[in-house]
């Protein structure tokens, strides 16, 4: 397995919150966008399930992953999926939902770089995407 395999939930995370940006305009419309999301999760937690083995660095040490880095991908994005399926239940008392999942998963995808950072540059952008949703 490549090294370039360990960003596939990264990926998947990216691709999902993009994707929940426009949930007005996918098929359901914005009430299940945090249902997606959620999917969307779940699907990046197996991912990082998937490449839980592998120990690696990538971009020359920026990005170290091991074994406490592969437990905290998968318990952050099985939290996120939990959440997003609170909030699809509850709702947002008319407010569009779909720009609050898409903050999530993007909050989701900086805490996901946050656990693997091993640089400072990485460290201070990581916790910047986590922390977007408080702006």
């Amino acid at each position: 397995m490549g090294s370039w395999s360990l960003l596939v939930p990264e990926v998947v995370l990216l691709v999902g919150a993009l994707l929940a940006l426009f949930g007005e305009r996918l098929p359901g419309g914005d009430s299940r966008v945090p249902y997606w999301g959620a999917g969307v999760s779940a699907l990046a937690a197996l991912a990082a399930i998937n490449v839980a083995q592998v120990e690696d660095t990538l971009f020359d040490g920026m990005l170290a992953y091991d074994g406490g880095t592969a437990y905290a991908r998968i318990a952050i994005a099985l939290l996120t999926a939990v959440y997003l399926l609170w909030l699809g239940g509850r709702g947002m008392d008319g407010r569009p939902v779909s720009v609050a999942t898409s903050l999530v998963l993007f909050s989701t995808l900086g805490g996901t770089f946050l656990v693997a950072a091993n640089d400072l540059i990485v460290l201070y952008m990581s916790l910047e995407l986590s922390t977007m949703p408080a702006y």
